[in-house]
């Protein structure tokens, strides 16, 4: 009599044991796959943040690029409008140039 309570006892600690590692195996896949979610999800973030930085050059590169544009028809234009003044008073040009030479040179040569 007293041998199959202990037999009985021995059973359900094996039973016990059995579900113990069942859980466990059914823990670790789940935990492979919530593992497998995130590496999922952060490829997923890391490629949308490289698109949209990719976007932000783009935009910043088309930026650059027009303001540069501008920059040019500003310098064409300034450039004409001063050959359009040094063609009609070269003589006046002519002497500010040399005088700003003479001015340059007495401030470059003077060693006191």
């Amino acid at each position: 009599m007293a041998k199959a309570p202990l037999k009985s006892v021995t059973e359900s600690r094996e039973q016990l044991q059995d579900d113990v590692e069942s859980r466990i195996q059914e823990l670790r896949e789940e935990i492979a796959a919530l593992t497998q979610s995130l590496r999922d999800l952060g490829a997923k973030s890391a490629e949308e943040a490289k698109t949209k930085a990719r976007h932000i050059a783009d935009d910043a590169t088309t930026e650059a690029l027009q303001a540069v544009k501008e920059l040019r028809a500003q310098f064409g234009s300034l450039q004409s409008e001063v050959e359009g003044k040094v063609q009609s008073h070269p003589f006046a040009w002519l002497a500010g140039a040399v005088g700003l030479g003479v001015i340059l040179g007495l401030f470059l040569t003077r060693r006191d």
